[in-house]
């Protein structure tokens, strides 16, 4: 598991599987509410807000791991 801090969106990024956690108030991931980037990408209808909110260094965090994401399990 390796994550990363996404600010703009209040968000923790596993760059390993793409799964992504809420913060809580302490900038902890809050583990047991997690959403994949690869299924928020497939419903850009409930996620759009959020890819709009990331800012261009998050959303260059995203791009740059996009490609290297397991996709087995999605697609």
């Amino acid at each position: 598991m390796k994550l990363v801090n996404l600010n703009s969106v209040g968000t923790v990024l596993d760059t390993e599987t793409g799964d992504t956690y809420p913060m809580d108030v302490d900038g902890m991931p809050v583990m047991d509410e997690s959403m994949n980037i690869m299924d928020m990408y497939g419903d850009m209808f409930s996620s759009q807000e959020w890819f709009d909110s990331l800012s261009d260094e998050d959303l260059n965090t995203i791009v740059g791991i996009y490609g290297t994401l397991p996709d087995s399990d999605y697609v």
